[in-house]
């Protein structure tokens, strides 16, 4: 029992810190959803674990240094560190985003449900006035940013997946079903949108200044990718500011995060 500890201890000591948070997301499969996994991740036997395996890279980090300079040995050390913290955060982010985000899609796509009913109710029923153009403008806004949000969000993921963490998945899989499954439910009311510009025949009797074509979603997806090398450095920087928080830096932190302010302003 003591040789295989002693065996686990060597092969963590060989570890990189990508290597080490490629592990937990592989764990991540294991979980339906981020709480679930949280609440393993605050298990006393767990924290003991993570705490080992961070011991062990800095024992190795001490014992390979050909220079003995406590300095250099403590910069090499906070360095792993630092990238350990970066990379979790960065690994947690899109089930954070889709966490946080998850009941604002859902009164989003309510609300557009409520309007496309609104606008059928009165294309079908002539004893009704029929939709306005202000109606319809209002619905194809808001379907087309949902989709881009949506899209962009998925992309993001992908990139982040890609660039560090070897294509595994980010998502747990009830995230990951849900992502999907409210893309598909846009797609399929943009689609029912199409059919009911079609039947109100708007292309035909412009009005207000408004010429209405159906909604292309393959452009809309297209145009998503527009939007992912922002989020994705608003994501890195997000990381970042929590990577210091969490190694006590709160000054560098609170820099950072100042500097991010400023950027979204323009100034």
């Amino acid at each position: 029992m003591k040789s295989a500890k002693n065996r686990l201890k060597t092969l963590e000591a060989q570890l990189t810190p990508r290597q080490v948070i490629i592990h937990l997301v592989e764990r991540m499969k294991e979980f339906d959803d981020l709480d679930a996994f949280i609440l393993w991740g605050y298990t006393g036997e767990t924290l003991v674990r993570m705490a080992e395996t961070r011991e062990n890279m800095y024992k190795a980090i001490k014992q390979g240094a050909g220079d003995k300079d406590p300095r250099k040995i403590h910069r090499a050390c906070k360095k792993v560190q630092r990238e350990l913290f970066f990379l979790y955060e960065l690994a947690m982010a899109p089930s954070m985003r889709i966490k946080t985000n998850k009941y604002r899609y859902l009164y989003w796509i309510s609300t557009m449900a409520h309007q496309l009913e609104g606008i059928f109710r009165k294309l079908k029923d002539s004893s009704k006035q029929e939709p306005t153009v202000k109606e319809l403008a209002m619905f194809r806004d808001s379907a087309q940013k949902l989709l881009l949000d949506l899209v962009s969000e998925q992309l993001v993921v992908e990139w982040i997946s890609q660039q560090y963490f070897d294509g595994r998945p980010l998502l747990f899989n009830s995230q990951q079903t849900f992502l999907e499954k409210l893309i598909s439910r846009v797609e399929q009311m943009i689609e029912l949108f199409n059919e009911a510009l079609e039947l109100f025949q708007v292309m035909d009797q412009p009005s207000e200044s408004y010429k209405f074509e159906p909604v292309n979603v393959q452009k809309l997806r297209a145009e998503g990718k527009k939007f992912v090398p922002g989020i994705i450095e608003q994501v890195k920087q997000d990381s970042r500011i929590s990577m210091y928080n969490a190694e006590g830096a709160h000054d560098e932190a609170i820099k950072l995060f100042k500097d991010s302010l400023s950027i979204k302003s323009g100034k």
